[in-house]
């Protein structure tokens, strides 16, 4: 085996493992406490699609009266537009999307940044991993199964 072809092996052989360490630095499991997960249909500031993910301790039946405590995570998409394994990262304020932790009606801690990974993208259901980031408060860093949440959101 010639030296180039012993480098392209190792390469190869090594791939698998680089790929699950970047898969790794994201949990695989639910946040302590924001075990049920939702999403629905939203709109974004500008009137344009959206879709929020709701994680709290149930599903909410109406997506616009979730139970204390929730984390909410809004992206100024249609799932139409997600993709599978690719890392989707954004800043808030900004144009791609919004976050949220509250703990009551008024008490909720804007994020500063989203991190988020799809794993599984069907129409009823998205699966996936994410961190959020907050000023002042510790990072919610998990995963999550949610199903979709009956809305029709009149956007426009």
């Amino acid at each position: 085996m010639t030296r180039s072809s012993y480098r392209l092996l190792l390469i190869l052989l090594a791939m698998p493992f680089v790929a699950c360490a970047f898969q790794a630095d994201l949990p695989s499991e639910p946040p302590e406490g924001l075990g049920a997960a939702g999403f629905h249909d939203d709109c974004a500031p500008w009137d344009g699609g959206a879709t929020t993910i709701l994680l709290g301790q149930r599903v909410p039946t109406d997506p616009s009266k979730p139970e204390f405590p929730y984390l909410q995570i809004s992206l100024y998409s249609k799932p139409t537009q997600f993709q599978v394994g690719k890392r989707l990262g954004f800043e808030i304020p900004g144009e791609r999307g919004f976050a949220q932790y509250c703990l009551r009606a008024e008490a909720c801690t804007k994020a500063t940044a989203v991190t988020l990974q799809f794993s599984k993208i069907e129409q009823d259901r998205l699966e996936g991993r994410f961190e959020v980031l907050f000023k002042g408060r510790k990072s919610i860093r998990g995963s999550f199964r949610a199903n979709r949440i009956p809305f029709r959101a009149l956007c426009g």
